[in-house]
């Protein structure tokens, strides 16, 4: 079970896209697979963008619909974690049990 999970709260508008980006930039250069999970190809479209936008270069970021697609030892990167909870969209449990390390961001405010 991964123990590696790391979220980022902000509000909406206050970088965690970008903190995504950067968290994707990293572990690719650590030689790691890594995937945006995502039912939403639009949200992932936006994610590449932003990627080759901060980078100027291909993004190597694979994108999954569902938790059942994520190959295990992946890093996995979630955007707006709760509502996607909230849809039903992802597994957690299952999630943990198969990913290398997780991040995701969760819109609100952060904890002082």
């Amino acid at each position: 079970m991964v123990e590696n999970i790391f979220f980022k709260v902000l509000p909406a508008g206050e970088g965690k896209t970008r903190w995504l980006v950067e968290k994707a930039f990293k572990e690719v250069s650590n030689g790691n697979r890594v995937v945006f999970l995502s039912s939403d190809y639009a949200e992932y479209e936006k994610f590449v963008l932003y990627y080759r936008t901060l980078f100027a270069m291909y993004c190597p970021v694979a994108h999954v619909e569902d938790t059942s697609a994520v190959l295990n030892d992946s890093v996995v990167l979630v955007d707006n974690l709760i509502k996607k909870m909230h849809d039903k969209a992802i597994n957690l449990a299952e999630l943990k049990e198969k990913s290398k390390a997780i991040f995701v961001t969760v819109e609100g405010k952060p904890i002082d």
